[in-house]
C-alpha cells in the first residue's frame, strides 16, 4: 500500500517540524548515491550473472479447523397418505370363554366333574380298552395326544356287549369320553368331521380354595341319528374340539330292522322310534364291490354324488337275507345322512302303512309323527319325524327295503323327501 493511500485513511495529523524533514532528505540522498555506485561497479569489471536458485520446499498443509456446531432440525413434514390395508391375519385358538357367548343357555346344574368313577351304578361293568375295541369296534374312540389308548384311566360299560353304552376316562387331560343313545339340544358349535357339534358350559363352581377354575365344558357330536359321542372336561373348548377331530366316525352306521311279519299281540307293528346300529359292518370301495355279498342289486344314486363311506354286513356274520348296504353322505347343507338297503319280506309294505295309521290314531303320538308320502313312480313311503333324534323315510320297492335317514338338526323333512325321490327315480330308471 503506498503512502498516499495511507494518509487519507489516517485522518488529519499534526505537521512535522521542518528541521527534522530536511535532515531526513539529506540522509536519503546519500543512501541513494551509495546504492548507485555499488550497482555500477560490477558492470565495469565485467562479472557474469549468478545462477537462478532452486525452488524452495512447499510448506506443510495446515491442520483442519474444528467442525462447526450442528444445525437445528427443520420443521416436521406433513403426514403422507395412508397405505392400503394389510391381509387379514389367521384366527387364533378359541379362548376358554369365547364360545360361551355362542351357547345361549348355559346349564345351571353341572354333572360331576369327570374322575373315572362308575356312572352306571349296579349295571356298570369295568373292562379294558382292548376289550371295548373288540366288542364294539364301531365306537369312534379318540386317538389324540390328549386322549388315546396309552393314557386310559378307566373303562366302564353297560348293556349288551356288542351294543353297549361306554365311558372312557383319560386322567392326564381330565377328559371323559362317552358313547350313548341320547338327544342333543340346539347345535351351535363347530363342524367336526362333517357333523355339527353342540357345546354346553356350566356356570358356577369356577373357584376352589381361592383358585380360579376353568368352566366345565361338554361337547356333543351326533355320530348317528340315535347315537352320540359326549366329551366332558374342565378344559378349554379347543381341547375338546381337537379330541373330537381325531375320532374315527366313519365305521358307524344306523341299521334297518324290519318289522316282524307276525308281531305278538299288543306289540308295535313297526318300530318307528329307533334306527338301530349296524353291527359287524365291513367297508367296500364301491356299490359294485359290495354287490357280490348281497342278495339284491344295490342302488347308488349318481345324483347324490360319491358316498363318503360304504359299509355292508360282514358275510360271515349274517345270512344273505339279513345283510345290509349302507351309503353315507356328508353334505354341506343337509349334514350327514345315510341311504340304507336290504332285502324285504312280503308283509313289510303293508306293515309300513299300518304303522302310519296307528300313529295317526294314537293319542300319545306327539313326540313323533308318521305319515305316508308319495315318492313318485307309484311308490309310497313312510315319513317318520322323531323329536330331537332323526328324520327318515322308509319304503319297499321290488322286494328291497330302503331307508333314508339323517340327524334331525341338519336333515329336514324336505331333505329326506328329495333324497328318497332321487333314489326311487334311480331305481325306476
Amino acid at each position: 500500500m503506498s503512502r498516499k493511500d495511507v494518509l487519507p485513511r489516517a485522518g488529519v495529523r499534526f505537521p512535522a517540524r521542518r528541521s527534522t524533514r530536511l535532515g531526513f532528505a539529506i540522509a536519503l540522498a546519500a543512501a541513494v548515491a551509495v546504492v548507485v555506485s555499488a550497482t555500477e561497479a560490477p558492470a565495469q569489471a565485467g562479472g557474469t550473472t549468478g545462477a537462478v536458485g532452486s525452488l524452495g520446499v512447499t510448506g506443510a498443509t495446515g491442520a483442519f479447523g474444528l467442525p462447526g456446531p450442528t444445525g437445528s432440525f427443520g420443521p416436521t413434514g406433513s403426514q403422507g397418505p395412508t397405505g392400503p390395508p394389510g391381509p387379514t391375519g389367521s384366527f387364533g385358538p378359541t379362548g376358554v370363554g369365547g364360545l360361551g357367548q355362542q351357547v345361549p343357555h348355559p346349564q345351571p346344574h353341572p354333572p360331576p366333574v369327570p374322575d373315572g368313577s362308575n356312572p352306571y351304578g349296579s349295571d356298570g361293568r369295568q373292562i379294558t380298552i382292548d376289550q371295548l375295541r373288540t366288542d364294539a369296534p364301531y365306537i369312534p374312540l379318540p386317538n389324540s395326544d390328549l386322549a388315546n389308548d396309552d393314557n386310559v384311566g378307566s373303562v366302564w360299560v353297560e348293556g349288551d356287549a356288542s351294543d353297549p353304552d361306554a365311558q372312557v376316562y383319560y386322567p392326564a387331560s381330565g377328559i371323559e369320553f362317552q358313547w350313548h343313545f341320547g338327544q342333543t339340544g340346539s347345535q351351535e358349535g363347530p363342524v367336526v368331521n362333517g357333523i355339527r357339534a353342540s357345546l354346553y358350559w356350566w356356570y358356577g363352581a369356577t373357584r376352589h380354595e381361592g383358585k380360579h377354575l376353568l368352566p366345565l365344558w361338554r361337547l356333543d357330536l351326533r355320530v348317528l341319528p340315535d347315537e352320540m359321542v359326549t366329551l366332558t372336561g374342565r378344559v378349554p373348548t379347543s381341547d375338546l374340539i381337537s379330541v373330537a377331530k381325531m375320532l374315527d366316525t366313519g365305521a358307524a352306521s344306523p341299521d334297518t330292522v324290519l318289522p316282524s311279519p307276525n308281531p305278538p299281540p299288543g306289540s308295535e307293528s313297526f318300530a318307528i322310534s329307533d334306527t338301530g346300529l349296524l353291527l359287524h359292518a365291513v367297508p367296500a370301495a364301491s356299490g359294485e364291490a359290495a354287490a357280490g355279498s348281497l342278495a339284491f342289486q344295490p342302488v347308488v344314486p349318481p345324483a347324490l354324488g360319491v358316498p363318503d363311506s360304504i359299509l355292508h354286513t360282514d358275510p360271515a356274520s349274517a345270512s344273505p337275507s339279513d345283510r345290509v348296504l349302507s351309503l353315507r353322505y356328508d353334505d354341506p347343507s343337509m349334514g350327514r345322512f345315510w341311504v340304507l338297503e336290504r332285502p324285504s319280506h312280503p308283509a313289510t309294505a303293508s306293515l309300513i302303512r299300518k304303522a302310519a295309521a296307528d300313529c295317526a290314531a294314537a293319542s300319545d303320538c306327539t313326540t313323533m309323527n308318521a305319515e305316508m308320502v308319495d315318492l313318485g313312480g307309484g311308490v309310497s313311503g313312510l315319513a317318520v319325524y322323531y323329536a330331537y333324534l332323526n328324520q327318515r323315510i322308509d319304503w319297499v320297492e321290488n322286494g328291497v327295503f330302503y331307508r333314508v335317514v339323517g340327524s334331525l338338526w341338519t336333515f329336514t323333512p324336505a331333505d329326506a323327501l328329495s333324497v328318497a325321490d332321487v333314489s326311487v327315480a334311480t331305481k325306476s330308471g
